[in-house]
């Protein structure tokens, strides 16, 4: 559960960092 949490908050920042 805590690698699926991290997962998703590196993919949310990858995504943040690519948008700006």
């Amino acid at each position: 559960m805590g690698g699926t949490i991290n997962f998703a908050a590196n993919t949310k920042k990858r995504i943040f960092t690519s948008n700006i």
